[in-house]
């Protein structure tokens, strides 16, 4: 994959983890997207600014950093792959991306379902990788068993937990 970025390290490192966990937790996204930083300024209010988007046609992910957190532009990042992994499976080809117009998530039913899955499980995806992210330095890790069940396990107790 290749990422052009221009922040900190740390930040290219959290982009390689994360990705790393949503491929491992479900998000079937191989070959992964190009992945571009953009740091355009824009005129007009801040919550009408871009914040990224995908490009069906070429599997590129462009990510807008001016003036936004890292969490919030890996939060962009997380929803553009499912994006990406909807045009994998063939739900963006050009015969169902009719009306991509202004208002198309909400006068596009096929591709206001497509921002729904998007939405829904970036959310998840990126809370918990969030969430094992800061139970590592506790000694606790979260993972799916083979029957798709969110599992801790705590390193210090040795204790497994199912939860649902």
């Amino acid at each position: 994959m290749k990422i052009l970025i221009y922040m900190e390290k740390t930040f290219k490192k959290s982009i390689a983890e994360m990705l790393k966990y949503m491929t491992a937790n479900g998000l079937d996204a191989n070959p992964l997207p190009k992945v571009k930083i953009c740091k355009d300024i824009h005129e007009g209010p801040a919550c009408l600014h871009p914040t990224g988007h995908y490009e069906p046609a070429n599997q590129t992910i462009t990510l807008q950093v001016n003036g936004r957190h890292e969490k919030d532009v890996l939060k962009t990042l997380a929803h553009e792959m499912i994006h990406h992994e909807q045009n994998l499976r063939g739900d963006l080809d050009e015969s169902k991306m009719q009306d991509t117009g202004d208002g198309y998530a909400q006068n596009n039913e096929h591709l206001r379902e497509m921002e729904r899955e998007a939405y829904e499980r970036s959310a998840m995806l990126f809370r918990d990788w969030t969430d094992n992210k800061k139970n590592i330095d506790e000694k606790v890790v979260f993972y799916k068993d083979d029957n798709k069940k969110l599992r801790r396990f705590d390193t210090d107790k040795s204790k497994n937990k199912k939860y649902n």
